[in-house]
């Protein structure tokens, strides 16, 4: 008898459910507050994300110019990544700013509470509109980019990067005066320098068209001639 035997892993199925039984739920895990140094570094953290989602954004254009005209180049890994990394930022933005608040977060998670002095209650993200499209990306982002899903394949994904990097900003703009409400100036002034520094970056963009959308699942396009063996 073996430990890959199918009647012994059923059995450990088993004794486990009867343990998590007897011993019920699990204490949440104990989250410390943070000192005032490490939420201003931590702030910086979020505006450098913040600022890489939106220059991402910025530079594709122009990639993937490239890669339309150099198309057996470098150009289109480039430009692939550049989406890619644009949409990773954005993804991780959307759980801070947008998405409610995890029932039992783990220790080293950051929240959007985690800057606000005891007593003051979550912000509710703003704009409505902006915060609107983002919750419509999430499980797309999660099936298309945080995981190898079958959803790949049914077709490809067009992204406005553009309008997301301006989505973004709009929606950390309103939580940065949320917390200049409740925090010392100097704890939000790096924030709003990266905040200041990403919009003007997106203004200043060669292409002014927010819903120009780019296409991701090419990669996993069916050569010319190729026929599956269905049997």
């Amino acid at each position: 008898m073996t430990d890959k035997a199918p009647h012994v892993r059923e059995l450990r199925r088993r004794l486990g459910s009867a343990w998590r039984a007897l011993r019920g739920p699990l204490p949440p895990t104990p989250r410390v507050k943070r000192s005032t140094v490490d939420q201003w570094r931590m702030l910086g953290h979020v505006g450098r994300e913040i600022l890489r989602c939106v220059e991402c954004a910025v530079l594709l254009d122009d990639a993937q110019a490239r890669a339309e005209t150099n198309p057996d180049g470098d150009a289109p890994v480039i430009a692939d990544a550049l989406l890619e990394a644009h949409l990773l930022h954005a993804r991780n933005l959307i759980e801070v700013l947008v998405r409610k608040l995890p029932r039992s977060p783990g220790a080293q998670d950051t929240l959007r509470t985690d800057f606000l002095p005891s007593g003051v209650e979550d912000w509710t993200p703003s704009p409505p509109a902006a915060v609107a499209r983002l919750h419509g990306h999430w499980r797309v982002l999660n099936r298309h980019l945080s995981h190898v899903s079958w959803d790949r394949i049914s077709d490809d994904e067009e992204w406005t990067h553009a309008l997301i990097a301006q989505d973004i900003l709009d929606v950390a703009t309103a939580w940065c005066d949320f917390l200049g409400q409740n925090l010392a100036p100097a704890a939000t002034s790096q924030l709003r320098a990266q905040l200041v520094w990403a919009r003007t970056a997106l203004a200043d963009r060669a292409e002014p068209d927010v819903n120009r959308s780019t296409t991701t699942g090419s990669s996993g396009s069916v050569p010319d001639g190729w026929i599956p063996d269905e049997a």
